[in-house]
């Protein structure tokens, strides 16, 4: 689920170039603010369009079938049936011929998806969103002079690049305290999926937000220092192998029985370099047992 939001905002970059640009000026009186967690469920978005007909029909045709569930999607709105209507209006920008009402369908449908995003963990919200920010690029395409569709885009855009930092923050965060249970393989996993959720607010929906950086950073650091985790205990491997063919029981049987958390570590990602360890030592155990009569059979 959590790969799903990284893939889901892949078709929309790239076009977002060609939409944003009309957002410039907009940008000049609509303030760009980066929400909090708590702002993320509570941003308002503009009112729907309500208009119960097609302009470019005749009037004879202005109740047929695609007016009608225009409405009743209005309706359902209304009554915060968001998801009913989100429904309704898709079906109508499926259908519709008419443009005007096609580019009003998909707006309203995209601002359902935002008005109802309250409710859900961060990524299904994410994913929502990003099928929004398409929708309402899909209406400014088709009406490229439409302030509340630029609004409610703009804000879209703030709330994605919100919404991914948060969770990219609360994976950082879940991981640093896998590692404290010596759970380095989940928590390597958390590292690697906070970088592929900030890539896209640093590639694409942001790229100027100086603070994706440091929880960047973050992540590198630990995959860094757990890659090389994994690396020292490969060496250290080899080196109780060399030891023990020139005959220095010593500090081949003191490697052996040392612990460490970082070996705790290597051996949770990389499980095969855990039982090479475990048999290296079953293997030797009579030089263990030299150096350490004391200590019996070992077993890690």
């Amino acid at each position: 689920m959590k790969k799903c939001i990284v893939s889901a905002t892949k078709e929309h970059k790239g076009r977002k170039g060609q939409i944003l640009h009309s957002l410039c000026s907009l940008r000049s009186f609509v303030a760009i603010l980066l929400l909090s967690s708590s702002a993320f469920a509570e941003e308002k978005f503009a009112t729907p369009f309500s208009r119960c007909f097609a302009f470019a029909k005749p009037l004879s045709q202005r109740s047929g079938p695609d007016i009608g569930t225009f409405n009743a999607a209005c309706g359902l709105y209304r009554t915060k049936d968001f998801k009913g209507s989100e429904k309704l209006f898709g079906d109508v920008a499926a259908q519709t011929e008419d443009e005007k009402l096609k580019a009003r369908a998909l707006y309203n449908q995209g601002t359902a998806l935002l008005a109802g995003t309250a409710d859900g963990s961060i990524t299904n919200r994410l994913e929502a969103v990003a099928e929004a920010i398409t929708l309402l690029e899909d209406s400014l395409e088709l009406k490229p002079d439409d302030l509340d569709a630029k609004q409610n885009l703009e804000r879209a855009l703030n709330w994605m690049v919100s919404g991914r930092m948060t969770q990219a923050e609360k994976l950082i965060n879940e991981a640093d305290g896998l590692l404290q249970q010596d759970q380095a393989k989940a928590a390597k996993e958390n590292y690697e999926t906070a970088k592929e959720t900030l890539a896209p607010v640093e590639d694409d929906f942001d790229p100027n937000n100086r603070q994706v950086q440091p929880l960047k950073d973050r992540a590198d650091g630990q995959l860094q220092m757990l890659e090389r985790t994994v690396e020292q205990t490969k060496e250290e491997l080899k080196d109780v192998q060399h030891a023990i063919d020139m005959y220095e029981y010593q500090a081949a049987a003191d490697v052996m029985l040392a612990d460490s958390r970082e070996r705790r570590w290597a051996f949770d990602i990389d499980q095969k370099l855990g039982q090479e360890f475990q048999q290296m030592i079953q293997n030797n155990q009579n030089v263990i047992n030299i150096v350490y009569p004391q200590a019996g059979n070992y077993e890690r």
